[in-house]
């Protein structure tokens, strides 16, 4: 899964590379911790690894019809993206994360180990999740989303190993909206904080998520 090869021939970009906000996000974060830290920091990213399906129909969709398309099959998922584009600037991550006990998410967890990142991964009976991408002519993105094992991380399945070197805890919006994984996520929270780690919130930047911040929760770099 670590390449996808296109209709034409052409090697596309590997799964965790190509994607949207993270790209972003990660040197800007970087820089904002410039001077706090040392350069080397762990930085842990609790969330979703996912199935990512995307699609790029070459015409208009034609109901109760065949519509040709490219069509590519990666991994995806915020933090998934986070940790592989922090991996790629050479700094150590680790995601913690939760996804089925099925072969799509351990061909998911073995292609963003191969990437560098640290995995800490639940195995569950559920599905990983998948999300599909139909990509239309003016380059917007719909999404179909099935989250699937993602979001069933409580926080009986949290090591405190995992989070008690942290030095920066990356949080996506998703694992704050949805239980069990958002008590998980709070855990996660206490954690760094009791550990003098940093703990702030990377918001994408969709209309409400920054009215849902609780006030109460620290913060050193907000999107």
């Amino acid at each position: 899964m670590s390449e996808i090869i296109a209709d034409d021939g052409r090697r596309d970009q590997p799964a965790f590379e190509r994607f949207r906000a993270t790209s972003v996000e990660v040197p800007e974060l970087l820089r904002a911790l410039g001077g706090r830290y040392p350069r080397q920091v762990v930085i842990v990213s609790i969330g979703d690894l996912v199935l990512d399906v995307r699609i790029v129909p070459q015409g208009p969709l034609q109901p109760d019809d065949d519509t040709p398309a490219t069509i590519t099959i990666g991994g995806g998922g915020q933090a998934a993206n986070f940790c592989a584009w922090t991996a790629a600037l050479g700094e150590p991550a680790r995601l913690v994360t939760r996804v089925g006990d099925d072969e799509s998410g351990r061909r998911l967890v073995a292609d963003i180990e191969s990437r560098g990142v640290e995995v800490r991964a639940v195995w569950s009976a559920e599905p990983t999740g998948a999300i599909a991408v139909l990509v239309g002519p003016d380059g917007h993105r719909t999404m179909a989303t099935q989250r699937g094992a993602s979001v069933g991380l409580n926080p009986d399945d949290l090591q405190e190993a995992w989070f008690a070197d942290a030095r920066l805890l990356h949080v996506p919006a998703y694992s704050l909206f949805l239980e069990p994984i958002a008590s998980a996520t709070r855990a996660a929270i206490r954690v760094v904080r009791e550990s003098e780690g940093c703990s702030p919130w990377i918001c994408r930047r969709r209309p409400g998520c920054a009215r849902s911040v609780p006030r109460e929760w620290p913060m050193c770099w907000r999107a």
